[in-house]
């Protein structure tokens, strides 16, 4: 006889059950009290239990109470209400790491279950989620790295940008912005031809174009012409920017205005020269008197060696009575002039000096001799061309400098506030083109007339080159700086005269700085100043054209 079959039910029961045992993905049948019937392979691989530990235990038992009553019961009760959905949910491992599960749930009608079941799909997606927060976090982490990065730039006073291999400006940091005197939306996205001259743009586009042909670095010094007609020196280091394909496809560009430092340096080496040919003796002194240098003419006057040890005035002494010394002799007016005695009782006119110290150096002080004979009318000479506009009888920039220097260190000390006005002729050079530079030598004349006339006795206004002027100004506020300034526009406007020009509308651009309150040195607040004072210019052209 043949063995008697198994019944229909237990049957199927067996199939299905075999079927799971060989699916790899985590894939279970709960009954409707929430107890295992079958679990695939998957679900041994996930808990590390055999399917015979899990089958025939209470969910909660396997996944703990508190995600069974937070997730699952939930989930479990809704599909046996009809509802087939998708959630998500995180539960402890086997090694007490958190794992991340997803689960979808579908409505189960077969011989596993007495009724109806759930049929329950399962998959670890630890490594996903932990994928994508890791790559939020370094989302996150490269975001506050570039906020970094760029605050780093934008406080360095050297100005960076960067261009594509158009010439296009793609970035520029807030150095760049002051430097070309345009906010950023009108700097990104445009070339050097709508930010300069024409023939600056093409200087610049060929060394960039080198840049970009080479692959190589790149330094230079730039002279430059700006739209708005400023001229400057530019160190410059331009640098390849290389894709991910190892392709030039931009340049990194890092400068700094060198200007004011050439035109120094220029100074210096004219100064150097004149120390060396002048028959004058001259001594160079440091704060504490002693003697840093002295000319050829020094050596031969009073038999010195090359450098003489010690001070000074262990050599020369006051004829009119006794030692001096460099605080005595200059008080705080930076100059002395009077007779001095060698060791010998010679008797020679002198004039102390102190240099303004622009930069980071010391003070340093210049000690010049002359003979009795003719040291007066020399002495005056000397001065003149030193410190005054041989045009307009102002003092120069340098005596300006001076003088600024001064006044910044007695501010500092009463607490007071100045101001320096920076002034520039609008349209100057069509005055000098169409009538001649004698025409334009008696404006310039005229207007340092209005301007002394328009301040106190005790301001200071200079022309420092060209058609540009400066004013030192005692000032208790911008607000009466600014009543100033409004002074000489009305003046000018209802004063000027130059025979030549009778038809012809001189007007000025002013811009302002204030000390403490935009800055504590003296080439700072110049420099504000002329920021200003272009502004002024560019509102000027507006409302010309």
């Amino acid at each position: 006889m043949g063995t008697d079959p198994k019944p229909l039910s237990s049957s199927l029961n067996d199939i299905d059950g075999s079927i799971l045992s060989y699916i790899n993905d985590p894939v279970s049948i709960v009954d409707k009290d929430y107890i295992y019937r079958a679990v695939s392979r998957g679900y041994e691989l996930m808990f590390q239990q055999p399917a015979s530990e899990i089958i025939g235990t209470h969910v909660s038992d396997l996944h703990g109470p508190e995600v069974f009553n937070g997730f699952l019961k939930p989930a479990l009760d809704r599909t046996l209400a009809g509802e087939s959905f998708e959630f998500q949910f995180s539960r402890p491992g086997p090694d007490g790491n958190l794992i991340h599960i997803y689960s979808k749930h579908s409505v189960y009608s077969g011989p596993l279950t007495e009724g109806l079941g759930v049929a329950v799909v399962a998959r670890d997606i630890t490594e996903l989620i932990n994928a994508t927060q890791k790559l939020e976090e370094e989302r996150v982490l490269l975001k506050k790295e570039r906020t970094l990065l760029k605050n780093i730039i934008n406080t360095l006073p050297d100005f960076i940008f960067a261009k594509d291999d158009e010439g296009v400006y793609q970035v520029v940091n807030r150095s760049f912005e002051e430097f070309i005197n345009k906010p950023l939306s009108e700097i990104i996205g445009k070339t050097d031809a709508d930010l300069m001259s024409k023939e600056s743009a093409g200087y610049v586009r060929g060394i960039d174009a080198q840049v970009l042909k080479t692959g190589e670095a790149h330094r230079d010094d730039e002279w430059v012409t700006y739209e708005d007609g400023r001229r400057r020196l530019l160190d410059m280091h331009k640098l390849p920017l290389v894709n991910e394909r190892g392709e030039v496809n931009g340049l990194l560009g890092i400068g700094t205005n060198v200007t004011f430092e050439s035109q120094a340096e220029q100074n210096r080496q004219i100064a150097s020269v004149f120390f060396e040919v002048t028959n004058n003796p001259c001594f160079i002194l440091n704060a504490q008197s002693e003697v840093l240098a002295v000319n050829s003419a020094a050596q031969r006057a009073f038999d010195l060696d090359e450098k003489p040890k010690g001070s000074v005035f262990d050599y020369f002494f006051d004829a009119a009575g006794g030692k001096c010394s460099l605080e005595e002799c200059l008080g705080s007016n930076h100059y002395w002039s009077g007779e001095l005695c060698d060791n010998k009782n010679s008797t020679y006119f002198a004039s102390l000096h102190k240099v303004a110290a622009h930069s980071k150096l010391a003070d340093r002080f210049v000690l010049v001799f002359q003979n009795p004979e003719d040291h007066t009318q020399v002495a005056q000479e000397l001065l003149t061309k030193a410190y005054e506009d041989p045009l307009t009888k102002l003092p120069n920039r340098r005596l300006f400098f001076s003088k600024l220097e001064s006044a910044l260190i007695r501010a500092e000390r009463q607490l007071k506030k100045i101001a320096v006005l920076y002034i520039d002729l609008n349209s100057f050079k069509p005055i000098n083109d169409n009538f001649g530079h004698e025409v334009g030598d008696k404006v310039l004349i005229e207007l340092a007339g209005i301007l002394t006339s328009c301040l106190r006795k005790t301001d200071i206004v200079a022309r420092i080159g060209g058609d540009e002027f400066a004013a030192l100004v005692d000032t208790n506020s911008l607000e009466e700086a600014k009543l100033i300034v409004s002074k000489i526009h009305q003046t000018i406007e209802k004063s000027f005269s130059v025979e030549q020009l009778p038809n012809h509308k001189i007007s000025v651009s002013i811009g302002i700085s204030c000390f403490p309150d935009d800055a504590g040195a003296a080439e700072e607040l110049l420099r504000i100043a002329d920021q200003d004072m272009y502004k002024a210019k560019q509102k000027y052209k507006s409302q010309s054209v």
